[in-house]
């Protein structure tokens, strides 16, 4: 049996456990200290680096760019197509949809317009009309991406070189702006977008226009030749394909705008951005003789079914009828006109409406593409401009209907999608047609 000394002994607490309890409240003290400051600083670094990349954000804008932050490139991309680009040196960050959602940054829209030497940017009417109208969307154009397909190789080098001029690019890739009579005055300021891409391609691979459309073209004395519209539409919708096959990237809407427009309203894009909607299209009006008029008679409420006879299926077919035309006045005194609606049109059931927030929605069975807002997976799933009439089609020839935008919405309602119209929403085209 031990003796009471050795038992003390074992009751005593060592040497090291007395200095840790001695010591415990001051090394908390500088433990939470240490802790306090880890932190701190960890945060501050953060917020530093944090604002350093948001802050950069404002770089990635043309209208906000430092001097010599923006870079221009002429370059090729086949042959025959040539492309103007604006984007800045150093790489932006949130470049992709995913990045800027992350970061909550509104998503970036791609905004695609075609421009037909027949059509131009419309009566008296110019690029720097159409820039000012992009300009005065309420929606922030710092999420814009503009591309744009032109035609004409004059009309191709002068707004480029009115870009260059507008956004004080320090470098010229070639352009020869001297000889180039740029749309722009000093006095204005252009709306600062994301970037800005111009392609030209005077030939589209496969051909040229078709011969009937150019013929159409070469006015003489008595004026333009009539064509069928289909032979106009091949062409556009073989173009609209190819723009936005080569365009958009990470963006996550694509709006088309005509190049004619005059006017669109200033929460459109905002209004189609937060409806969530896969394709939606406004009403697109114009001044008529007797006041406005509803001008993209391509949006439309059906279902759509003409009784034709078989002969006639034959001169539509053989372009000796246009059905286009046709259709075109379907609401008025048309065979057909008892079928059809358009988004002003009164004859539908206030039920069809779908209310989004402040904006009303209707389902249509065609869009027109003179204002067309659609998202990037539809256009990526197959739903494309028809390049050719698919309703009537056989293995051999084509049918008479269903070409360009109007064959958006019979693609794809087939894979799941829906088309909205909006009828509170209005663009405006000027003078109506004819």
């Amino acid at each position: 049996m031990p003796d009471s000394e050795d038992l003390s002994k074992q009751r005593r607490p060592s040497e090291t456990v007395q200095s840790i309890k001695k010591f415990w409240p001051a090394g908390c003290l500088v433990l939470a200290v240490l802790l306090v400051a880890f932190f701190s600083g960890h945060g501050h670094l953060h917020t530093q680096l944090g604002s350093q990349i948001l802050a950069s954000v404002d770089v990635c804008t043309p209208g906000q760019a430092r001097s010599g932050a923006w870079a221009a490139t002429l370059s090729n991309l086949s042959s025959l197509e040539q492309v103007y680009r604006i984007r800045t040196k150093q790489t932006c960050p949130f470049e992709t949809a995913f990045e800027r959602q992350q970061q909550n940054l509104p998503p970036a829209v791609a905004v695609l317009t075609i421009v037909q030497e027949s059509i131009g940017w419309g009566r008296d009417r110019d690029f720097w009309d159409f820039m000012s109208m992009l300009g005065g969307l309420s929606h922030d154009t710092t999420t814009f991406t503009l591309s744009m397909s032109i035609e004409s190789e004059v009309e191709f080098h002068r707004v480029a070189c009115t870009l260059a001029t507008a956004y004080r690019l320090a470098d010229d890739p070639g352009l020869k702006c001297a000889e180039a009579d740029p749309y722009f005055t000093q006095k204005e300021k252009p709306p600062p977008l994301l970037s800005v891409q111009l392609f030209h391609v005077p030939q589209l691979e496969g051909g040229d226009k078709h011969e009937a459309l150019k013929q159409a073209e070469q006015k003489d004395e008595r004026g333009p030749k009539k064509v069928p519209q289909k032979h106009a539409k091949r062409w556009v919708a073989r173009t609209r394909n190819r723009l936005a096959s080569v365009a958009f990237a990470s963006e996550s809407a694509l709006l088309w705008l005509d190049s004619d427009l005059e006017s669109v309203h200033s929460d459109m894009v905002t209004a189609m951005l937060r409806s969530d909607k896969d394709i939606a299209v406004p009403i697109v009006r114009c001044q008529g003789q007797d006041g406005p008029d509803y001008y993209d008679q391509n949006t439309w409420i059906g279902p759509l079914r003409p009784d034709f006879l078989p002969r006639e299926q034959e001169s539509f077919r053989n372009d000796d009828m246009d059905w286009a035309g046709s259709k075109a006045s379907a609401n008025k005194e048309g065979r057909w006109g008892h079928q059809l609606h358009f988004l002003d049109d009164g004859r539908y059931q206030e039920e069809a409406y779908v209310k989004v927030g402040h904006w009303t929605f209707v389902k249509v069975d065609s869009v027109g593409s003179s204002v067309l807002f659609m998202r990037p997976y539809v256009f990526q799933q197959g739903a494309t401009f028809g390049v050719a009439n698919l309703v009537g089609a056989d293995w051999e020839r084509e049918g008479w209907d269903c070409i360009e935008s109007e064959s958006l919405c019979w693609l794809a309602t087939k894979m799941g999608f829906e088309c909205w119209g909006m009828p509170q929403l209005e663009a405006w085209h000027g003078a109506c047609p004819g």
